[in-house]
């Protein structure tokens, strides 16, 4: 590195890397990720189509030392080596020496004496670090390492030779690919036995020849994060078994690719017969956490293990039996109405019974499932399905015991689905159980726990609209209204009051510290209002073509990135704190007052305005560019865990809406900025999509996300306490719809109908035959959420929204009209002085989300809109 400038594979680095600093003066182990670090491309004038990545970033002390990833040096490795002698079964040793006279270390563990075990028990061989530049497989290494010694167990039948280090030169040189010599270690395999060979190549052979392993890995960095990948040599019946034990293993570690080794160590090394099977791993790279690393470490020693042991013959032993879940078929099943599987709303009854159970405390991986029943049952159920549609027989057997009904079920999501076909639609459930067994084992050899965490209730038999099915579908069909009508004209009327009283409220002072801002009847000068307001102006400016409206929109969205704040600290850079959150107690209400931790929900919410108001013709400014990258970025920072995107500053729990939200900014900020000629990292893509089909894995059969992934209690139901979570978490999935990939995954899911369906069964009759979303009529001193009129305009737009996808058009598009006659006659109360649509059916004391005025004329201006262009009567 000189001037700031990094050299080599600029496009990798600037899409994946997150680079560390070190003050010259700290402790050579404190690396630090830095916040506000930007990187650009810059053509290299020297030479013609060469291009440099050029960082910038505050400097806090002075020198401060630069690294694309966190160093592992010679130094680092010896005193690792120093310190792990002490374990019992390590031996450190030496493999041979390099060109300039370095020692190859090379690590025996094994309980007795290595030479002496190794005809016994399953054998593997470990190495890293033939690109000097490739850190982290030597950090996963070393941890892996530390993983085997925390398990003593495992020397009673295994034997490993772990080469940590084969570069040793090209280490202490500074290379960053090659040794001393310049040749690339990994392509200089073949000539081992010559006397032209690499000295470290002829060194590790000679080892590997004597110790005939069972399985050896080469392991290396990957060039893309969050994924590892492999390349084998082996036969089709061995590689088919490690993608078993693959899936089986990484549990937190998506894997790319799988493809064959060419010319490579392993390959030379398995086609001359030294090994069994062997494969290059790329274990995954970012963040710059050695934490990360040594979670990594922990499932590949699994995934190493349990593929060797299948080598070698035999299964793992484990020292205690393993753990299968008993499941109670009228504990768990629930017979869904019939429209869930064929659409048909005029049909209740079916013969399918759906087994669904959440939170199952089972490690992610494939599982054989059984079925247990007595001889008299054995023929209620024929057929079984876990992909909607995709019927398999089930063997009756000889009656009785454990069936085994469906092998290799991958359990990814902490929830198991089956559909069962039974032979009657009314009565009870068929009596029975299902089992959990882990792949490979018998009934008999496992500990079965009985699940009793809960008992699943959806409370579908004592819902309003199922029990008087008839009186619904009547009800909806007299719901006759035309798109060019006077009442819905009197919506767009409704809109337009909407939107005036929020310009009524808007702070045109250029003095007022709130410049730009909607003050809302809660008494605060919300950022996310803000951003609201400017789609709404937009949405009128469209409408009437007055300037007056997009100059209303650019003021409200320079407003709303003053929320940003911008600290040293990723959880912070870049996101937005929101206004009188209940986690601030409500003392955040005004700019000038101490900021709220920062919210990832309102952080999301704001960016996905942005760039719609930009999107409907906003001029766009270099302060939106700036602010949208940082959001980004606060989004990368905060992906705490693959998949899991903060909901707010400090936490860690899976939640459903803020992973939503968070693919949805990601996903529009990027499609946004590429349009605009920015570059976009490849990493906030690849977050958009590994969160997206998180989100679609969490969704229950019902059609509900728990709260909480696998959460139970706040989900498994037709309930009003999980109205405003659907609905935030539906909208920003529909918003993720504008990448066609993303498209085509949400609407092949099936999610969609399902959750129109529950939103279906989720409502209720009021007064006068009204139709409304289902609510707690006496909240008392709860939050009242599913009182909010925001979640009925939520449920309107996101059903509008997917009229092309759902089926059942014109019912569809004449329940969304229900709905909004009902906010129409209730809430709709202009001329008070106050906002003209009640903030919720019952009186609540306003706070934090209740009132909403800016985003419900956003959300109703959308749901007319879709409602016009999907009018079945066109």
């Amino acid at each position: 590195m000189a001037d700031g400038v990094a050299w080599g594979r600029p496009a990798l680095a600037y899409t994946w890397y997150k680079p560390v600093i070190r003050p010259a003066g700290r402790n050579q182990n404190r690396w630090e990720t830095v916040p506000d670090m930007t990187a650009r491309l810059i053509s290299n004038g020297a030479v013609i189509g060469e291009q440099m990545v050029e960082y910038s970033f505050t400097i806090h002390e002075s020198p401060i030392r630069f690294a694309s990833v966190i160093p592992h040096t010679w130094p680092d490795l010896e005193s690792w080596l120093e310190r792990i002698k002490g374990w019992s079964g390590v031996q450190v040793g030496t493999a041979g020496s390099t060109v300039l006279g370095h020692r190859i270390p090379m690590i025996d563990i094994s309980a007795g004496r290595p030479e002496a075990a190794a005809g016994e028990k399953v054998r593997i061989f470990l190495m890293a670090g033939q690109h000097p530049a490739e850190t982290e497989s030597r950090y996963v290494l070393q941890y892996l390492v530390e993983s085997i010694l925390k398990q003593p167990d495992l020397l009673d039948r295994f034997t490993f030779k772990i080469v940590p280090m084969v570069n040793v030169d090209g280490v202490v040189s500074g290379r960053s690919y090659t040794n001393i010599r310049d040749i690339n270690l990994n392509t200089a395999w073949h000539e081992a036995e010559e006397e032209t060979a690499q000295p470290e190549i002829s060194s590790l052979y000679r080892q590997i020849k004597d110790f005939r392993p069972h399985l050896l890995v080469d392991m290396h960095s990957g060039a893309f994060p969050f994924v590892c990948r492999f390349s084998y040599a082996m036969n089709e019946a061995e590689r088919q078994m490690l993608e078993v034990e693959i899936r089986k293993a990484l549990h937190e570690l998506p894997f790319g690719h799988m493809l064959p080794a060419a010319e490579r160590s392993v390959d030379v090394l398995w086609n001359k017969g030294l090994v069994k099977a062997a494969f290059v791993l790329e274990v995954s790279r970012l963040p710059n956490d050695l934490s990360w690393y040594e979670r990594q470490a922990a499932e590949l020693l699994r995934l190493i293990t349990g593929f060797a042991a299948r080598l070698a013959g035999g299964r793992l032993i484990s020292s205690s039996r393993p753990v299968a879940y008993r499941f109670s078929l009228p504990h768990f099943g629930e017979r869904l109405p019939a429209f869930y599987y064929h659409h048909d709303l005029t049909v209740t009854k079916s013969e399918i019974v759906n087994l669904e159970v959440n939170g199952i405390p089972a490690p992610s991986g494939l599982y054989d499932i059984y079925l247990e029943q007595s001889g008299e049952e054995a023929d209620r159920i024929g057929k079984l399905a876990v992909q909607p549609g995709q019927w398999l027989d089930i063997d009756p057997g000889a009656g009785g015991g454990h069936r085994l009904i469906l092998p290799g079920y991958h359990l990814a999501n902490q929830r198991l689905t089956i559909d069962f076909c039974t032979n009657r639609a009314e009565g009870p459930l068929p009596a029975g159980s299902v089992l959990l067994v882990p792949a490979g084992r018998e009934p008999g050899d496992c500990e079965i726990v009985e699940y009793t965490a809960y008992r699943r209730d959806t409370e579908l038999q004592r819902r309003p609209f199922y029990q008087n099915w008839p009186r619904l579908l009547e009800r909806v069909a007299a719901t006759d209204i035309e798109v060019a009508s006077p009442e819905v004209a009197s919506f767009q009327a409704m809109w337009e009051d909407m939107v005036d009283y929020a310009a009524q409220r808007q702070v045109l002072d250029p003095v007022d510290p709130h410049y730009g801002a909607i003050y809302s009847d809660e008494d605060k000068y919300s950022f996310r209002d803000a951003a609201c307001a400017a789609v709404a102006f937009m949405q009128r400016f469209h409408k009437e073509r007055s300037a007056e409206w997009k100059n209303r929109a650019r003021l409200a969205l320079d407003y709303a990135y003053r929320g940003q704040q911008f600290t040293a600290d990723p959880e912070v850079l870049g996101g937005i704190g929101e206004m009188g959150m209940l986690g601030s107690k409500g003392r955040y209400r005004r700019i000038y007052e101490k900021p709220s931790g920062i919210s990832g929900v309102d952080t999301g919410i704001i960016a996905c305005h942005a760039v719609r108001a930009l999107e409907l013709g906003l001029t766009v400014e270099d302060q939106d560019i700036e602010a949208l990258r940082h959001i980004a970025v606060w989004f990368q920072n905060n992906e705490y865990r693959l998949c899991q995107l903060r909901h707010h500053q400090g936490a860690v729990t899976d939640c459903q809406n803020s992973n939503a939200i968070g693919a949805a900014a990601l996903t529009l900020i990027s499609q946004f900025l590429q349009a605009q000629g920015v570059f976009v990292p490849g990493a906030w893509w690849a977050i958009a999509r590994r969160t997206v089909m998180h989100v679609l894995d969490g969704q229950e059969a019902i059609g509900e996300w728990p709260y909480i992934f696998g959460q139970i209690g706040r989900g498994q139901k037709y309930h009003y306490q999980s109205i405003p979570d659907q609905g935030m978490l539906i909208h920003h999935l529909l918003l993720c719809r504008a990448d066609e990939e993303f498209a085509r995954l949400i609407n092949e899911s099936g999610c969609l109908p399902r959750l129109a369906y529950w939103y279906l069964l989720t409502s209720r009759f009021v007064e006068e035959g009204d139709i409304t979303l289902d609510y707690e009529e006496a909240p008392g001193t709860g939050l009242g959420f599913s009182c909010f009129t925001w979640c009925r305009f939520m449920a309107c737009a996101a059903i509008a929204a997917m009229l092309p996808e759902i089926g059942n058009r014109d019912f569809w598009w004449r329940f969304v009209f229900s709905q909004l006659q009902f906010i129409q006659r209730k809430l709709y109360k202009p001329g008070t002085g106050r906002a003209p649509v009640l903030p919720s059916v019952v009186p609540l004391t306003l706070h934090s989300w209740i009132q909403a005025l800016e985003w419900n004329a956003v959300l109703l201006y959308d749901t007319l809109a879709n409602l016009s262009k999907n009018d079945p009567g066109r």
